[in-house]
């Protein structure tokens, strides 16, 4: 086996690993809260034909998941601009979760909540530079329309790149 394949694999056990035992112990934690805030499915006050449990469901499960990721990330890999644009992105989406969970936000402004975790993420330096040509051999470039400015410092926006790295966000988030 290649050397860095399996270095590769050792780096992403152990993150992988802490963060599901996390998410795996602070599950029960997290019901508890959800039905102790109120942050429930009841069919009988709330009539939907998508629901189909007859019984109170708790919610805010993304509060689970978001914790076992944020310590696991913070006891495994190392802080960068990159990790904190995406935690951050991401602490983002898990508040207008349980604030949805409770109160039943609009679907738009939940939507502009994307957008923003999304951008916050890319603008961290997150982002696709090139992706394989599904044409043919090599890559395509989308890091060639820049736009450099400085304000705190020298950045570059780099137009396709950044743009795809957003709607390619935007849309994992929004696919299941």
């Amino acid at each position: 086996m290649d050397l860095a394949l399996q270095l590769g694999k050792t780096i992403l056990i152990k993150p992988f690993l802490l963060s599901f035992l996390i998410t795996l112990v602070s599950t029960p934690f997290v019901i508890r809260l959800a039905k102790y805030w109120g942050l429930v499915d009841d069919p009988k006050k709330r009539k939907h034909p998508a629901h189909t449990e007859t019984r109170i469901i708790p919610r805010a499960g993304g509060i689970s998941i978001f914790f076992g990721i944020l310590v696991g990330s913070a006891l495994s890999v190392p802080f960068s601009k990159q990790l904190a644009g995406i935690l951050l992105g991401a602490a983002i989406i898990v508040g207008t979760g349980i604030v949805d969970d409770k109160l039943d936000l609009n679907p738009y402004l939940r939507f502009v909540t994307n957008i923003v975790a999304a951008t916050l993420a890319v603008g961290a330096g997150v982002g696709i530079a090139y992706v394989t040509n599904p044409f043919g051999p090599g890559v395509i470039h989308l890091d060639t329309l820049r736009f450099s400015f400085n304000f705190l410092g020298n950045h570059s926006v780099l137009i396709l790149a950044d743009l795809l790295a957003v709607l390619w966000i935007i849309w994992c988030m929004n696919m299941v």
